[in-house]
């Protein structure tokens, strides 16, 4: 590549660039070919282009490491063993030829696999470029699990404009398509995943331990609120940072204790009273159809901090919930409060409270919309916010 090139070339010199007398005769044919592409186009259109080459490699690379994984299945089917156990080792001889680790190299196999027998739109974008080799294992891993009769519209609908938005949300957009496509499914495979839940601590550097561990989704989501709510106890002039105050909250919480204590040099106007005061209450926010409450449909819910969460799950936080009627229209079914130009103050008044982070209608329309993007924009301009 272009960059390992300059390296190689950079040695006992101040700077190399592509334009140094005798820097091309240093480069091999592949190297010389986007050394000119850098030239000849913008550096827009050559980052682009250069993202496009290197996901097509990638992508040759990986139905290398597939077509290596299938010649070992069949060598260990010739001489008899088991079905189950054919390929085993493959993984070991691909780290060793990649100088990988072997974890890595199951998870290029299992994508080589994905791609040749479920995934073919995903394979056909990935090969031309489209997506790189994070979104294309992003895709696998959030349709891993989908069943089979939901899986060729899910995937239909998640590679259309995959190449322009990022990994995280190609994953809050699969969730989302899962949870509505096959929610049979989804409900089943969290079922079988909080039978999996654990916290588990570890020994770290320098006196310090690593807590890591699997939630049920609304168990995490209860436990970031309310660790939050003991952190905004505190006075302005807490010396720790907000991270710092959630990780004292968490050991606070442990310890039986139901306020975080202030940690300012004067005298705290909190202090007396978080000695007091009671366990602050945890609220999550969850958006659901009236139908799927009722059992008309099994639409999926939106669990605010997290996604996308299928229908039983809704009913079931939904059950002893306190709840906020929020009014949905078709956008043909919406009236606007004012002409363009000027907003009047009613429609002012609802931009800005829909703005303000804890307020109860902006809480609302992220429990029907996820964001407040699409729910309320700024009245002076018509460009939407986000937090």
């Amino acid at each position: 590549m272009l960059s390992h090139a300059i390296e190689r070339s950079d040695i006992g010199a101040q700077k190399v660039s592509v334009n140094t007398p005798g820097f091309r005769k240093n480069l091999s044919v592949g190297a010389r070919r986007i050394a000119h592409m850098f030239e000849s186009k913008t550096s827009a259109d050559a980052l682009f282009r250069q993202h496009a080459e290197i996901a097509r490699a990638h992508f040759l690379e990986i139905y290398a490491v597939t077509a290596l994984y299938l010649d070992r299945c069949e060598e260990d089917a010739a001489v008899g063993v088991n079905e189950a156990f054919r390929g085993q080792f493959a993984h070991v001889e691909i780290a060793s030829i990649l100088s990988i680790t072997e974890y890595a190299a199951q998870k290029m196999i299992a994508l080589g696999c994905d791609l040749r027998w479920r995934l073919p739109r995903v394979a056909a974008a990935f090969a031309c470029g489209d997506i790189d080799l994070a979104k294309a294992m992003a895709l696998s891993e959030a349709l891993a699990n989908v069943s089979e009769h939901a899986l060729d519209d899910i995937e239909r609908l998640l590679v259309d404009g995959a190449c322009r938005v990022t990994g995280n949300k190609l994953k809050a957009r699969a969730r989302g398509l899962i949870a509505r496509h096959d929610p049979d499914g989804v409900r089943a495979r969290r079922v079988r995943a909080e039978a999996d839940r654990d916290v588990r601590t570890c020994a770290s550097h320098d006196g310090m331990s690593t807590l890591d561990g699997m939630l049920p989704a609304v168990g995490a989501q209860t436990l970031a609120t309310r660790l939050r709510a003991m952190s905004m106890q505190v006075c302005g002039s807490d010396p720790r940072t907000f991270g710092q105050r959630r990780a004292d909250a968490l050991i606070a919480l442990a310890e039986g204790k139901t306020s975080l204590d202030c940690q300012c040099d004067g005298d705290c106007t909190r202090r007396d009273d978080t000695k007091t005061s009671a366990l602050p209450i945890a609220t999550i926010l969850v958006g659901v159809n009236a139908s799927t409450l009722l059992g008309f449909d099994d639409l999926p819910g939106y669990l605010q901090g997290y996604g996308h969460i299928d229908a039983d799950l809704a009913r079931a936080i939904a059950a002893d919930a306190t709840w906020q009627r929020v009014l949905t229209l078709a956008p043909s079914e919406v009236q606007h409060c004012s002409t363009a130009g000027q907003p009047d103050r009613c429609s002012a008044w609802v931009s800005r409270c829909a703005h303000r982070r804890y307020c109860p209608l902006r809480q609302g329309i992220i429990a029907r919309e996820g964001t407040v993007v699409r729910g309320a924009v700024n009245p002076r301009t018509s460009r939407p916010r986000r937090w």
